[in-house]
C-alpha cells in the first residue's frame, strides 16, 4: 500500500548539532603550539617596544626587565604604563588577552576534551555512529562528513592513530567498547539516524543487537544500522535471516560486505562489456582470487549472462593465482552454474612484485585475442602496484584497461596517475574504500533498493491507470517523494520475509542463476496482499495518520484506514501489484524466494 533514501542533512543541521572545533585545519592543528608561541613573543616585542618609547616620552628611567614585566602582565589585563599609548603599547594591550584566553580554552579542552565533546552532542539529533576507527572507519567519517551528516566515532584504543585524523574531519571521538550499552547512550544513540559498526564480525554483531534494544520503543525515526562481516558467505547468509525475520522496532539492520560492494562498483565505474557492442570481447583477466576477485569474476559473469545471445559462446576468465586450482574449484562447488555460462581457466603463478620484474609467467597467461579488461585484485597493495606497472605496457597498444584495486586512489594509487604518459594511458586506479565507503552506496542497501522498485512499479501501475499525478502526489520520481512516505515504503520491504512467512515461503541467496522467478498463485496473492493491508493500517496509524475523505500527505490523512473488507477493489488491486513484484524487487539485490517446509502453497 506504500507509495512511494537516507535522508540528506545540510551543512546548516551539522553546524548546528556537530560545530567545528577551535580551528581544525590539518596545517593549523600541527602548528598550533608554534603559532600560538610565536603570536606571544610578538606580543611581548611590541609590549617592550611600546613601553620603551612611553617611558622616552613622560621621561622615565624604565629599564628593560621592566618593560619586560610589564608587557607579561598584559597576558592577565594588567596595565602599569603612563601616559600616551602608541600604536605597539596598544596592539599588544589588545592581543595579548586574547591569546590568553584562547590558550586557556585549548588547555581546558586537552584537559576536558571527551566531556567538552559530549556536552556539544548533548542536543544533537540525527547524527551517525561510527563504531570502530579503522581505516574503513575513517573513509566512512569523510563520506559522511562530505554530505554534511554529523559523525560520533566510538573507538576502543585511545592510544589508536585514527583518532586525530578522525576529529580533523570534524568528528567527535570517544573512547570506549561500542558494545557497552552506557558508551551507547553516552553517543546518543537514541537520537542517531545511522549506526554503522566496522569493528570484528562478533564486536559489530554485538553492537548491533544491543543498539537495536536501546532505539526498540524510542519515536520518530528508524535508526539505520549497518554492519560490516568480513566473509560474503556469512554476510549475505546474516541478511537472508535479517530479511526472514522481519526485525520489528525502530531499527532496520542491513549487513555488508566491502569485497562484494566493491566488486559490484568496480565493474559499474570499468565495465567489461558494451551492451550495445555488435561482438563484445568474450575474455577476462583477473588476477587474484581473494574475496574481491571472487566478486569480479559472479558480478562479471552475470554482466554478460545479460547481455549474451545463444550464438555469443562462454565467457572466458583467465583467472591468476598461487593457489588458482583448487580456488576456481570452491569457487564452482558453491555456484554450478558458472560452468553454464563462464569458461574458467585457472594459472597458477605467484604474483608477488618479484614476480611481475622478472615476467616469468606461462605462455599465453597475457594473450590479448578477445580479452576486454584485467582486473587487478591483490591483497598487498605494493604487489598491485607492480602488477600494475608491468601489465599496462603489455596492452597498451590494444587499449585494453588494466584496473588495479587499491584501498584508495590516493596514497599507493598516486603512482598510477602517469599523467600524460602514453606507456600506461590504459591504466586504472580504483579505490576500494573510496567507492564502497560512499554514503550513497552504503545506505541504498537491500531494503532501500527495494522500497525504489516497489514505488516504480507502484508509479507505472498509476500511469497505466490513467491517474492524474494532480489527484495522486505520490505520483513523483523517488527523489521528490516526500520523506514520511519514502519511509513507508522502506518499512514495507523490511517487512517481506514476515509477510511471506504467512504463506509459507521464505527467502534464501540466489543460487540457481537459470531458475525463472518464483510466481505465487491466485490465493497466495491475495493472502499477501492482505497481510500487507494490514501491516500499511498498522504503520500508518503508529505514524499518526487519521482518517480523512480524500489523502492529504501533509496533514496525514487518508480515506483507506478500513479493514480489508472495506477496501475499495482498485486499492485492493495495489497491494495485488505489489505481491506479484515480490520476487523480482528481491531477484535485483541477490535473493529468491522459495516453498517453505511447512504444508506446502495455498491452494486456489
Amino acid at each position: 500500500m506504500a507509495t512511494g533514501g537516507a535522508e540528506t542533512h545540510t551543512s546548516a543541521v551539522a553546524r548546528e548539532v556537530c560545530p567545528p572545533d577551535l580551528p581544525t585545519h590539518p596545517w593549523y592543528r600541527r602548528n598550533e603550539g608554534f603559532i600560538l608561541a610565536v603570536g606571544a613573543l610578538a606580543v611581548v616585542a611590541l609590549g617592550v617596544v611600546g613601553f620603551e618609547q612611553q617611558g622616552r616620552d613622560v621621561g622615565s628611567d624604565l629599564t628593560l626587565i621592566g618593560s619586560l614585566y610589564a608587557s607579561l602582565q598584559l597576558f592577565v589585563m594588567e596595565y602599569s604604563g603612563q601616559g600616551p599609548v602608541g600604536w605597539p603599547l596598544e596592539t599588544a594591550r589588545l592581543v595579548a588577552p586574547m591569546i590568553a584566553a584562547y590558550g586557556a580554552v585549548r588547555a581546558l579542552m586537552l584537559l576536558f576534551g571527551e566531556r567538552v565533546q559530549l556536552l556539544r552532542l548533548r542536543f544533537g539529533k540525527d547524527h551517525a555512529i561510527v563504531a570502530g576507527l579503522s581505516e574503513m572507519g575513517i573513509a566512512l567519517t569523510r563520506s559522511l562528513r562530505r554530505r554534511g551528516v554529523p559523525v560520533v566515532a566510538i573507538e576502543r584504543d585511545p592510544g589508536s592513530p585514527m583518532i586525530e585524523p578522525a576529529r580533523e574531519l570534524g568528528a567527535i571521538v570517544i573512547t570506549g567498547d561500542a558494545r557497552d550499552r552506557e558508551m551507547l547512550r553516552k553517543a546518543r544513540i537514541q537520537h542517531a539516524r545511522h549506526l554503522v559498526a566496522v569493528c570484528s564480525d562478533g564486536v559489530n554483531a554485538d553492537i548491533a543487537i544491543r543498539a537495536a534494544a536501546l532505539v526498540a520503543e524510542r519515536d520518530g525515526r528508524v535508526l539505520e544500522c549497518r554492519v560490516h562481516i568480513v566473509d560474503p558467505t556469512l554476510c549475505r547468509l546474516l541478511m537472508t535471516h535479517e530479511m526472514a525475520r522481519s526485525r520489528s522496532g525502530r531499527c532496520r539492520l542491513e549487513y555488508f560486505n566491502i569485497n562484494e560492494s566493491g566488486a559490484r562498483s568496480l565493474l559499474a565505474e570499468y565495465p567489461p562489456f558494451d551492451p550495445q557492442a555488435a561482438s563484445p570481447p568474450t575474455r577476462l583477466i583477473v588476477v587474484g582470487l581473494g574475496d574481491l576477485g571472487r566478486g569480479v569474476v559472479l558480478q562479471a559473469t552475470q554482466q554478460w549472462r545479460a547481455i549474451s545471445s545463444g550464438d555469443t559462446g562462454r565467457l572466458r576468465i583467465t583467472i591468476v593465482d598461487p593457489r588458482a586450482s583448487q580456488k576456481t574449484r570452491d569457487l564452482v562447488s558453491q555456484y554450478p552454474q558458472l560452468e553454464k555460462t563462464c569458461e574458467l581457466d585457472p594459472i597458477e603463478a605467484q604474483i608477488a612484485a618479484p614476480a611481475w620484474q622478472s615476467g616469468g609467467f606461462p605462455a599465453g597467461t597475457w594473450d590479448p585475442d578477445g580479452l576486454a579488461a584485467v582486473y587487478v585484485c591483490m591483497d598487498v597493495e605494493s604487489d598491485a602496484i607492480a602488477a600494475g606497472l608491468w601489465l599496462g605496457p603489455q596492452l597498451v597498444s590494444l587499449g585494453t584497461p588494466v584496473v588495479v584495486c587499491l584501498g584508495h586512489r590516493s596514497g599507493l594509487g598516486s603512482l598510477l596517475n602517469t599523467g600524460g604518459n602514453a606507456q600506461f594511458r590504459n591504466l586504472h586506479a580504483f579505490g576500494l574504500l573510496d567507492q564502497t565507503c560512499d554514503y550513497d552506496l552504503l545506505f541504498a542497501g537491500a531494503y532501500e533498493s527495494i522500497a525504489r522498485a516497489q514505488h516504480a512499479e507502484y508509479v507505472a501501475a498509476e500511469r497505466k491507470k490513467g491517474t492524474d499525478p494532480a489527484v495522486n502526489p505520490s505520483m513523483v520520481p523517488w527523489h521528490q517523494l516526500p520523506e514520511v512516505l519514502k519511509e513507508s515504503n522502506r518499512d514495507q520491504a523490511a517487512s517481506i520475509g514476515t509477510k511471506l512467512a504467512t504463506v509459507d515461503c521464505e527467502i534464501e541467496p540466489q543460487s540457481d542463476w537459470d531458475s525463472g522467478l518464483f510466481e505465487f498463485n491466485a490465493a497466495e496473492i491475495e493472502a499477501l496482499a492482505r497481510v500487507e493491508h494490514e501491516r500499511w493500517v498498522n504503520e500508518r496509524r503508529r505514524m499518526g495518520w487519521r482518517p480523512g475523505r480524500v489523502k492529504d500527505v501533509d496533514k496525514r490523512l487518508t480515506p483507506y484506514l478500513v479493514s480489508w473488507e472495506e477496501l475499495p477493489e482498485e486499492i485492493r488491486e495495489h497491494d495485488r501489484v505489489v505481491v506479484r513484484g515480490l520476487p523480482g524487487f528481491l531477484a535485483r539485490v541477490g535473493f529468491q524466494v522459495v516453498r517453505g517446509q511447512g504444508a506446502g502453497a495455498l491452494r486456489v
